[in-house]
């Protein structure tokens, strides 16, 4: 979906991570990204979630967007762009 959405734009992202890889217990940690990619900083990072709880621990570093329910015509990811 990521490469869907930015490579039209030529926006190239380094690494994308889902919940799967980040999740720690009952909630999300970005550490865990930093302990697999340590040439990252907290301040390099943008989490996209549908929940503000999962990453209590980095409120920073948190985009909330709705949850994808499958449509197709969905276009909350490229609402992003412009926080980006």
């Amino acid at each position: 979906i990521a490469n869907l959405i930015f490579d039209p734009l030529n926006i190239k992202l380094i690494f994308v991570w889902s919940g799967n890889e980040c999740y720690s217990g009952t909630s999300k940690s970005l550490d865990l990204v930093i302990e697999e990619f340590p040439e990252y900083a907290k301040k390099d990072i943008i989490a996209l979630d549908d929940s503000p709880n999962c990453y209590r621990l980095d409120p920073e570093n948190l985009i909330k967007i709705p949850k994808f329910l499958g449509d197709p015509n969905d276009t909350e990811l490229l609402k992003v762009l412009k926080e980006l």
